[in-house]
């Protein structure tokens, strides 16, 4: 029994065995059918491989119009140019390749402007040799990108400048026109960053005012810029608004309803359109009335008149040059301005704007004026208009004051050359001496008034060169005028037109022109550059007194020609040079002044100068009750027998 159960386990054991055997060569003969299979794979693979790149290589190598296209994708401009003359000699260049070839080449031109431009000389080669494939619609779409990029970001307008010309450079003939576009909408965005640049240093200087005006010339178009400019005016304006509203309240809470007023009057015209500010200043103009009626007397009669030209600083170098008398005769120096503003205020007279003689008034499309009937003066005071003709500070060699500028804390000053060296100094001009009057004698001023600026067109203005037209910085030197115009606005200084060619008489005009076609001309060239400058005003100071512009009408003939142009052009007060004010001035509460015209007022000017001092007719002592021998420069009276005896 043990011995059967032995040999059955024994044939199990042998059957297993068999099996295993079996098993073992079946899955070595998978085995190598899988290795087989995978050598296989991978030789086809290899020869797949090798393949492309022997075919990529033979097209690399051949001068066929897929080798262009490798070689224009890796940049090799010089295998581009060489296949591509090689496809044009064999007559390869069929539809379905120009096709290509034009997607090919717009694609690399709106890669490469449009991805941090300019970088890859290789790329511009081959775009260089293929620009003629490039489509106008996509160069203008790429163009107008890299405007939208530049005026979106701080991108530099340099930067911006030099991938439109790159780009213009391609094919000047094609491009041109729509690079200059975009260069010009370009500049306009560059000249918008400059003003925000200087905007930001008059912030900083706390000139709000230039701040303002510079914030608000940046231009809409600037996205990058443009709503920081817009905020930071409206935090300017919300600043000044409330410093004058808490300035003006402290003075009317302390009882100084004057200065209150006079605070009210600086509103910058930014503000006059501001409900509280309107509201206020009403508020205080009625206080004011109330106590100019109680404090005041009523001034009927003349309103006296007297300008300057040109302040010599240095009669000395002034007298002994080459232009000594023509500078002696029409020109006061700095002791005799200073001397001549201490007998007018010793003598009662009180400063006023010429907007204190008149209303005006509008009827039937005419602006009409309406003489005051009445002055409320302080009691003993006559009212004076002063005047300064021709400030354009182009006699600096000769003594005079080179340019007035601002300080750096926004102040008016004076440059002026001391011994050869260029020195600022505050008292260089009428202006600054006039100012530093006024803060010593406040009540030398009437509600704040100061004088009137009379400037012609052809000389510049403040010593700055707006007369260059044609100057490459020529917008710079209007921009430095302006920004001394506006200041002496706001300190309450007015302005007047005193024609732009400062002619005197029909013999200074062209034989070509008619007086009036001329002063029609000369009128519009100082609209034209002066006006923008300055502002509009209803003002008009003959040039050399009474001229051809004026006589004719003044002596009688009110259908003179030039003198209504002048009306029409929209000036209304006309000032001449006379000295019987008595006679052509007398108008505050006088019925039917002589020189009264509904839409005009023709006053005179005493003229303050060598001529004047010297002349018996009409003397300053009948007009204004003080002596020449008050007010004369001692140089004066040496140079006086060295230049005319």
């Amino acid at each position: 029994m043990n011995t059967q159960k032995n040999n059955t386990g024994s044939k199990t054991s042998k059957n297993k065995k068999q099996v295993s055997k079996t098993k073992y060569r079946l899955g070595k003969f998978i085995l190598m059918v899988l290795f087989v299979l995978i050598v296989a794979l991978l030789i086809y693979f290899i020869l797949d491989w090798a393949l492309d790149i022997a075919q990529k290589r033979y097209i690399e190598s051949s001068e066929s119009p897929e080798a262009l296209i490798i070689a224009i994708d890796q940049n090799d401009a010089e295998r581009s140019l060489y296949i591509y003359n090689k496809i044009i000699e064999n007559n390869l260049l069929k539809d379905d390749f120009i096709i290509e070839l034009k997607d090919t080449v717009n694609t690399k031109f709106t890669d490469f402007f449009t991805e941090e431009s300019g970088s890859g000389n290789d790329t511009y080669d081959v775009l260089m040799i293929f620009h003629s494939y490039l489509d106008d619609d996509n160069v203008v779409s790429v163009i107008s990108s890299l405007y939208e990029i530049y005026r979106s970001t701080g991108r530099s307008y340099e930067t911006f400048q030099s991938t439109l010309e790159s780009i213009n450079d391609l094919d000047t003939e094609r491009f041109n026109d729509m690079v200059v576009l975009y260069l010009e909408k370009g500049a306009v965005i560059n000249d918008s960053r400059e003003s925000y640049r200087e905007a930001e240093k008059e912030f900083e200087a706390s000139n709000l005012l230039t701040a303002y005006e510079l914030y608000m010339s940046v231009s809409s178009d600037d996205l990058y810029l443009y709503d920081s400019a817009t905020d930071k005016c409206s935090s300017i304006k919300t600043a000044l608004k409330q410093n004058l509203l808490d300035t003006a309240k402290t003075f009317e809470n302390e009882g100084d309803i004057e200065n209150a007023f006079y605070t009210m009057k600086s509103v910058p015209e930014i503000l006059l359109d501001d409900p509280q500010i309107i509201e206020y200043t009403n508020y205080i103009n009625d206080l004011y009335e109330s106590y100019l009626e109680s404090n005041y007397v009523e001034y009927k009669g003349i309103v006296y008149n007297i300008f300057f030209h040109s302040l010599i600083l240095y009669p000395d170098i002034a007298f002994n040059s080459s232009r000594g008398a023509e500078f002696f005769n029409v020109m006061a120096t700095k002791e005799e301005f200073v001397s001549t503003l201490n007998e007018l205020y010793n003598s009662g007279y009180i400063l006023i704007d010429t907007d204190d003689i008149y209303d005006t008034y509008t009827e039937n499309g005419i602006k009409y004026m309406r003489i005051k009937e009445k002055l409320m003066l302080p009691e003993g005071k006559k009212p004076l208009v002063l005047s300064f003709d021709n400030m354009s500070c182009i006699y600096w060699n000769f003594g005079f004051c080179k340019r007035i500028v601002l300080d750096g804390n926004g102040n008016l000053a004076s440059l002026v050359m001391v011994d050869g060296v260029e020195t600022t100094t505050y008292d260089g001009e009428h202006i600054l001496i006039l100012e530093q009057f006024i803060t010593e004698h406040p009540d030398f001023s009437y509600k704040g008034a100061r004088a009137v600026i009379a400037l012609s067109g052809t000389e510049g203005m403040f010593g700055y060169a707006t007369d260059k037209l044609d100057s490459s910085d020529y917008q710079a030197q209007v921009a430095g005028a302006k920004k001394i115009a506006d200041k002496l606005h706001s300190l309450g200084y007015t302005f007047a037109c005193h024609s732009y060619y400062h002619y005197t008489s029909s013999n200074d005009i062209s034989y070509e022109y008619t007086d009036l076609e001329w002063l029609k001309y000369d009128t519009e060239q100082w609209k034209k550059y002066i006006e923008p400058i300055l502002g509009a005003t209803n003002i008009y100071v003959t040039p050399g007194g009474k001229n051809y512009s004026v006589e004719k009408f003044i002596d009688g003939n009110h259908n003179d020609p030039c003198y209504n142009y002048i009306i029409s052009a929209g000036f209304q007060l006309i000032l001449s040079v006379g000295r019987s004010q008595a006679y052509t001035n007398n108008i505050i509460g006088v019925k039917d002044p002589m020189f009264f015209f509904g839409t005009s007022l023709y006053i005179d000017r005493f003229d303050i100068d060598g001529k004047s001092m010297y002349k018996t007719d009409i003397t300053l002592m009948q007009v204004f009750g003080f002596d020449v021998s008050k007010i004369i420069d001692p140089t004066r009276a040496y140079y006086k027998d060295i230049l005319f005896n």
